[in-house]
């Protein structure tokens, strides 16, 4: 099965780091939150990626994008807006072919300021489960009842067969071991994308190969995430058709 390297960060927390972190790993397809369109623009134009890109005003930290190598022949773009068009809460949608499959990959922002998150959720959790089809979504914002997941994706660090935390340097190793696997004194009922960033969540026809939650100095609790994928060989034939 085609192996993609997907990778999600707050653009806007990461300020004049971002071209250089993001890059170094290489990624197939990029998510971004807290990011303007032209700068999207401008990150995707000299490395020959695509992008798609969603604004609110003119504040260069709020907005979303999506970047992709060029060899991935996406088909599809949707833009979506969970509130009024100005206000920072709504998600992006492109759409590719893989191993036969037609897959949905989102990068979306929740609004923690928003006086309906909770909704603003839902209507993502449609938007997702309304597609049974390969999905993986970049969100920040989204809140994680205990037991009781907002939508048929999961956390992509949760289910990964591997699970690597890199650190900045002079950060606190232990703290960080902790917040990335979740057990962090501060922990909270949120999920880690409103106070660290998106997170990916993929559906149940990917397998997850490994997972990394990459640390910035400066900025240690907004890490970068990127995570290797496939589908799993189920999901891939499942549109073959054998003539015995």
């Amino acid at each position: 099965m085609q192996r993609i390297r997907i990778l999600t960060a707050n653009a806007g927390a990461l300020g004049v780091q971002l071209e250089d972190v993001i890059f170094a790993n290489a990624p197939d397809v990029v998510a971004l939150t807290g990011i303007a369109p032209a700068r999207a623009l401008r990150l995707a134009g000299p490395r020959s990626m695509r992008a798609a890109t969603q604004g609110w005003g003119d504040d260069e930290d709020a907005g979303l994008a999506l970047l992709w190598k060029a060899g991935l022949a996406v088909g599809s773009l949707d833009r979506f807006d969970f509130d009024q068009p100005r206000d920072p809460s709504g998600a992006l949608r492109i759409g590719f072919p893989l191993d036969g499959r037609h897959v949905s990959v989102y990068c979306a922002f929740l609004s923690p300021g928003s006086a309906v998150p909770a909704g603003h959720q839902s209507r993502l959790a449609a938007l997702i489960d309304s597609a049974r089809q390969p999905t993986l979504a970049a969100c920040e914002g989204t809140i994680d009842e205990a037991g009781d997941p907002w939508s048929r994706c999961t956390d992509a660090w949760t289910i990964a067969q591997r699970r690597v935390v890199t650190l900045a340097a002079a950060s606190d190793a232990g703290l960080a071991a902790q917040r990335a696997f979740g057990i962090a004194r501060d922990s909270t009922p949120v999920s880690q994308g409103s106070t660290a960033g998106p997170v990916w969540h993929c559906s149940e026809e990917f397998s997850v190969v490994e997972t990394r939650s990459i640390a910035i100095a400066g900025s240690p609790d907004r890490s970068i995430r990127t995570a290797t994928v496939a589908l799993r060989a189920s999901a891939a034939d499942e549109n073959i058709a054998i003539a015995l």
